[in-house]
């Protein structure tokens, strides 16, 4: 009978080391917060996006990074890519400002109102924190690069 304890017992202490080990790789995975590109679909790390906020106080779409005020930015958020373009993919589109609309709230009969298009200094300021540089056509390489 107590080697039938011990056996038992081995086999509670794997199974607590594995949920301790669960529990270790799921607390890994909360720290790595991943958001959604609203126009490549891909997912990244929250830290490497561009987060725009409507913010629902003043009714404008504001760039995280802005002005130090933007923490205290309070609103339906969508992330970008920092990449040419994407920027120039939703700004197209209209991905981003459904992402900023959102569902119509329950309370409410009507939807946020998202002013479109974005103001053109909310667009460079976009366009100035993009990692992704575009060449403007083939024949910008020199013949010493062939």
């Amino acid at each position: 009978m107590p080697e039938k304890l011990s056996g038992n017992s081995a086999l509670i202490e794997e199974m607590l080391r594995s949920a301790s080990a669960l529990h270790a790789e799921k607390k890994d995975k909360t720290k790595l917060r991943l958001r959604l590109c609203v126009a490549c679909r891909h997912e990244y790390a929250q830290s490497e996006l561009l987060r725009l906020t409507f913010d629902y106080k003043s009714k404008s779409i504001r760039l995280k990074g802005e002005s130090p005020q933007d923490r205290l930015l309070c609103g339906r958020s969508a992330y970008l890519c920092p990449k040419l373009s994407c920027v120039d993919q939703c700004l197209k589109g209209n991905r981003l400002k459904i992402a900023l609309e959102g569902r119509k709230p329950k309370n409410s009969g009507t939807k946020r109102q998202v002013a479109w298009p974005l103001e053109s200094q909310l667009i460079h300021t976009m366009r100035s924190k993009c990692t992704e540089i575009l060449e403007t056509c083939q024949n910008t390489h020199s013949k010493e690069d062939s």
